[in-house]
């Protein structure tokens, strides 16, 4: 099948008149587990900090650290037969670790864990046996024809180590004495990722976002969801929020979960459907709460039967009282309605609250079972 011209500009490495960049550009030609995206991102990580010499077991560490956020807070799947993401749950259930702990934390942890436990050792060691090795079999395809198994592995130990000085230098080889197991990177290819690391970082991340898109095929804005979240901006939703808050300073507005008022000096904002899942700050999933309930909720799931009535009527009372006061100017604080509701402005001052509601259901209803099945906690309600 003939792949389009966007997809292969997106996919192409730099040329290098010295380097193989061919082999390079085909590592993940044939994958089933997420290994050697993150064997690639750790090298890479390395790379970084300057390391041309990394252990094995720093280098695995790091792989664990890098999918801890992707697992564990936004809940992605890897796969049955993925046993990266099962030593990152191994290595929270062992040690004191939260979901949201720094990858250096994570990276230490699991470090540490090997010479305390057995098992996670024995585990940690089984990710070590295939993943270096394979990771080169693009630099030795022909010598490795009709190989199976551990000779292929010893193979590509012996072709990396003969091959390391020559015109096919593979990206490493492997070192093994008394007192270090570990790869050593070629200085050509290192200064090849040093000099374009982020190009190559590119690939690696578009290459991982495929794999993951074919595992989560309903997930919203995946790619948001390899790495620790950002800080979020919610300036612009706090002053639409107080805006409307200020149109109807006569009347109150109650917090849908608690019932308790809220105003424009002590509310929340909430993500209806967490923000974990969502990854997005936009209007439509964004709700004036106390702080109280915004902290107890964390990144549950609402009960859709007792508050997504409430939530849609708040928002439907806030947009209609927006769209009655508003500058023109200001309507592109409400741009995210419009891109939800597919309409442009006057479509959606001329939606009633029947078909406004109708919209917000059709929205939620659908994405809150995705979260569900990810794992996210359902039906949350809010207790005194």
């Amino acid at each position: 099948m003939k792949e389009s011209q966007f997809r292969l500009g997106l996919l192409d490495l730099p040329e290098s008149p010295d380097l193989g960049v061919r082999h390079l550009s085909g590592i993940f030609r044939h994958t089933t587990n997420s290994y050697k995206y993150y064997w690639f991102l750790a090298i890479l990580e390395a790379v970084k900090n300057g390391f041309d010499r990394i252990s094995l077991d720093l280098l695995t560490a790091e792989m664990i650290a890098q999918v801890w956020y992707p697992v564990h807070y936004f809940k992605l799947n890897f796969g049955k037969l993925d046993k990266l993401n099962e030593l990152a749950f191994e290595l929270l259930e062992k040690q004191s670790l939260s979901i949201q702990s720094k990858r250096e934390e994570v990276r230490d942890s699991a470090l540490s864990l090997c010479h305390q436990n057995k098992t996670f050792f024995k585990n940690f060691k089984n990710l070590q046996r295939y993943v270096p090795t394979r990771f080169l079999t693009p630099w030795f395809e022909l010598q490795l024809r009709g190989v199976e198994n551990d000779p292929r592995t010893l193979s590509i130990i012996d072709e990396s180590e003969s091959q390391f000085y020559s015109s096919n230098a593979p990206l490493y080889h492997f070192i093994q004495t008394e007192d270090f197991i570990g790869i050593e990177l070629h200085s050509d290819w290192m200064n090849y990722l040093e000099k374009n690391f982020r190009i190559v970082r590119g690939f690696v991340l578009w290459h991982l976002i495929e794999y993951l898109q074919k595992r989560n095929p309903n997930v919203p804005n995946l790619p948001e969801k390899l790495f620790p979240p950002q800080n979020r901006e919610l300036s612009g939703a706090r002053k639409y929020w107080k805006y409307v808050m200020t149109l109807s300073a006569s009347e109150t507005w109650l917090c849908p979960y608690s019932n308790y008022p809220v105003n424009t000096h002590n509310f929340s904002l909430d993500h209806f459907l967490p923000w974990s899942f969502v990854c997005h700050d936009q209007l439509w999933n964004l709700i004036p709460v106390s702080k109280a309930v915004n902290s107890s909720k964390s990144d549950a799931l609402p009960d859709l039967k007792k508050y997504l009535p409430i939530c849609t009527f708040n928002q439907y009372r806030a947009l209609r009282l927006f769209l009655g006061s508003a500058s023109e100017k200001q309507m592109n604080w409400i741009e995210d309605y419009l891109t939800l509701c597919r309409l442009n402005l006057e479509g959606v001052k001329n939606l009633d609250e029947f078909q406004f509601e109708g919209i917000l259901k059709d929205t939620f209803q659908p994405l809150e079972q995705i979260a569900a099945n990810m794992g996210f906690k359902r039906n949350w309600v809010f207790s005194k």
